[in-house]
């Protein structure tokens, strides 16, 4: 009987120009194998280095015969470097074990494995890096590590993310995301942005994806605007050649149920083809009771290795959400200029909304390895969002105990498309006897949003038990009389070539630079302001710098960016065009390994610029300067993750309604329980923000009051059991201490949503 062929696997390898060594912890790394080899056999040996899709050992004898070596393998992942001269009868040296710094078996039974920022890379500065090498401040943030916790949604796992700060938008309920005191905007996929509004992303699933890129600092070098605040690029789950399904179902107070299922595997095997598909669907409803929102989505991927030097990528993102009823209870900040009671107070108006969100987008990857070190790529991507809304606005002041408002709604539809293609070719020369990476990228983007707006007559009554969430009685129905309709259409069109560069000066000093020239077309239609269409063109440039040094386990480093913005100079909701802004921002920073790499710490300190061109009195940015620091550490038995950001701004934004919180921390810890016969482990999590200060319009003239929401934390925490090697069941606790908090303030009308009370859901996952 035949044995059980095995399909060997195949990586992306790409080895630098260098000594032997250095390519042969390349491949270990890469592949997570184990390669011994006596450090005199290798010490003068060297490797030209290629960029190839190969099997490990496929690799290893690539560059072992090119040395004049040959190897010997023993095991299924180890492998033994030899001398070739076996007819000499020359006794064999010592060995040297080399190993690779994989985590242990007990570390992905019960912890999510934190990434390594020499193993893992990211194109932040234009350029393939390591994260660790990257002149900017880069974190990678794995969603399963929060999926413990049951938070699943991005919008939750960015909320307890280092330097991200999240409130939930007053009208919608969703979020809203902010870094370094800006708005976040564009959310990227592989790079391509995939929704207009801030406030949609925040309902997509984490499920579909690997890892969170969170790039915080002026980033024009992979979005189309210059200011200072951060990109979140979503990394979608890649293809997999080995067959595999694993199930998720989870039951909570709130979360009235949840199932997904990963399923992957190779496909025609002998064709090089493999696939991924993940299916979520989900119930729940919010803190207030009385809300019924469904979500139902799936990813699917195919990657079909056409040859050796061929690769042809295609999958497809798709969520559909459904706001059957969303009814949110939130205390009045101030009533006729009075202050607010605080939590829990009868001081409340009741909001109710419904709508549906559809979010789509597909991208086409073909990828071709011209020779050893020059690749070409061609992507195509397609964006789609599709949202209708309604929501009210309110035209009389409620009483404390039994609340009789009449209102005015407004109905909101928005369509929204982007298509990019993408064109870029990448490689490796030599200038001056200098390894230098090249890197190439013609693209041109379309996008289009057009928005339709409906103001609707509506009242609606009801009664609320005083000192409670709980509503008693309550007669909503949705409006049908239109009173007035609006319309925005927006379209922008950007093409755009970067050349992005990395030169190494030495084994440990290298240069990173990027220039990007955009040339946009832009054009609005908006009928609020007398049916006015306006069109603008404008050519600018991104220039970006940076250096870093390594100093052992030590990584120094310094950036500099300079980039005109003229789309941060628009107001396009109002039809008005303003002169461009220009950013410039630096920042220094140090990493640093500790503990054979279990140990993490960054710390960097940023400053951003930005100038005016012309008089734009309602875009001003404030100059911008703080620090953050992040630790990571991962044990046999524990694994911490802290984060701090401090923010100072030197002028104040009088001209903006919000300062934002001047700190953020948080704080993640798992700790496995060793002394049980059980395999268990517990978790906690701490996220809060300092407190913030707003300026609210009030309800008798246009002069504002100052309002201050209050600092707040909240604590969440699970107990996780192992019971086998595929299974595990997670019992999940958010806001532990049922704090009060607000999650929001709305900036028009004076009023804040209350954070979610406490709530507890069970979780049990299956791999087969």
């Amino acid at each position: 009987m035949a044995g059980e062929v095995r399909a060997e696997p195949y990586y992306a390898f790409e080895l630098k120009k260098g000594g032997l060594s250095q390519c042969l912890t390349a491949i270990a790394q890469t592949a997570n194998v184990f390669i011994s080899a006596d450090s005199r056999l290798i010490a003068d040996k060297s490797c030209s280095g290629f960029t190839l899709r190969l099997s490990a050992e496929q690799a290893l004898a690539r560059v072992v015969t090119e040395a004049g070596l040959r190897y010997q393998q023993v095991g299924e992942a180890h492998f033994v470097i030899q001398s070739d001269k076996r007819s000499t009868g020359e006794p064999g040296a010592p060995t040297e074990i080399r190993l690779t710094f994989s985590l242990p078996d007990i570390h992905t039974a019960l912890f999510t494995p934190l990434p390594d920022w020499q193993e893992a890379t990211s194109q932040s500065s234009g350029i393939t890096q390591s994260l660790k090498q990257t002149p900017q401040t880069v974190s990678l943030v794995d969603p399963r590590a929060f999926q413990s916790f049951n938070q699943t949604d991005l919008g939750e796992v960015l909320r307890a993310s280092p330097g991200i700060y999240s409130t939930s938008n007053a009208i919608t309920g969703n979020r809203e995301f902010r870094a370094r005191g800006n708005l976040l905007n564009p959310f990227l996929v592989d790079g391509q942005p995939f929704a207009e509004s801030n406030f949609a992303v925040s309902e997509l699933d984490a499920v579909y994806f690997d890892f969170f890129e969170i790039n915080r600092g002026t980033n024009g070098i992979q979005q189309d605007n210059g200011v200072n605040s951060a990109s979140v690029n979503l990394l979608p789950k890649s293809a997999s050649d080995s067959l595999f399904l694993d199930l998720s179902a989870g039951y909570g107070e709130l979360l009235s149920r949840r199932l997904s299922a990963d399923l992957g595997g190779a496909l025609l095997a002998p064709s090089g083809l493999t696939g991924r598909l993940v299916m979520v669907e989900q119930k729940q409803q919010d803190a207030a009771e009385h809300s019924r929102n469904l979500r139902s989505g799936g990813y699917g991927r195919l990657t079909w290795l056409l040859n050796d030097a061929t690769t042809l990528d295609f999958y497809h993102i798709e969520q559909h959400d459904k706001q059957l009823e969303r009814s949110k209870i939130r205390p009045l900040l101030y009533a006729d200029l009075s202050p607010y009671d605080g939590p829990l107070s009868t001081n409340f108006w009741p909001s109710w909304s419904g709508g549906a969100q559809r979010l789509a987008f597909s991208h086409l990857l073909l990828e071709r390895q011209l020779n050893l070190v020059w690749r070409a790529r061609l992507s195509l991507s397609k964006a789609r969002q599709k949202s209708a809304m309604l929501f009210q606005e309110f035209d009389s002041f409620p009483d404390r105990q039994s609340l009789s408002l009449t209102y005015w709604a407004m109905q909101q539809d928005l369509y929204y498309k982007a298509d990019k293609t993408v064109l870029s070719v990448d490689g490796e020369l030599e200038l001056y006897s200098l390894p230098v990476n090249i890197s190439l990228t013609a693209s041109s983007t379309y996008s289009r949003s057009l928005q339709h707006l409906n103001e609707m007559d509506y009242q609606g009554q009801l009664v609320m038990q005083p000192g409670s969430f709980k509503v008693l009685n309550r007669d909503q129905p949705a409006p049908d009389s239109v009173l007035a309709s609006y319309i925005n259409d927006l379209r922008v069109k950007v093409d755009s070539i970067k050349l992005a560069s990395l030169i190494r000066l030495s084994e440990s000093t290298q240069i990173s630079a990027s220039v990007r020239r955009n040339h946009s077309q832009y054009a609005a239609d908006s009928s609020i302001f007398f049916g006015e269409t306006d069109k603008d063109k404008s050519q600018y440039n991104n220039l970006y710098l940076g250096i870093s040094q390594a100093i052992g386990d030590i990584q120094l480093y310094a950036s500099y960016t300079d980039i005109v913005d003229f789309r941060s100079g628009y107001l396009s909701m109002l039809n008005i065009g303003l002169l461009p802004t220009r950013h410039i921002s630096t920042e220094l920073g140090i990493k640093a390994d500790f503990w054979q790499r279990q140990g993490q710490f960054s710390l960097s300190a940023y400053q951003s610029r930005p100038q005016k061109f012309g008089l734009a009195p309602d875009l001003t940015y404030a100059n911008q300067d703080g620090w953050e620091a992040e630790f990571r550490y991962q044990g046999q038995a524990m694994q911490v993750n802290m984060a701090y950001a401090r923010r100072h701004s030197q002028q104040p934004m009088d001209n903006i309604s919000v300062q934002f919180p001047d700190t953020l921390y948080r704080a993640n810890l798992g700790y496995a329980l060793p002394w049980t016969r059980l395999n268990m482990a517990l978790g906690a999590a701490i996220e809060g923000e300092s407190r913030q200060h707003y300026l609210l319009r009030t309800f008798i003239d246009s002069n504002r009051v100052e309002v201050t929401q209050p600092a707040s934390w909240r604590l969440n925490a699970y107990c996780k059991w192992q019971i086998n090697g595929d299974s595990a069941l997670t019992l999940s606790v958010k806001n532990v201490l049922d704090k009060g908090y607000f999650d929001g303030v709305d900036l028009v009308r004076g009023w804040a949503a209350y954070g979610a009370p406490r709530q507890v859901a069970i979780t049990f996952d299956q791999h087969f």
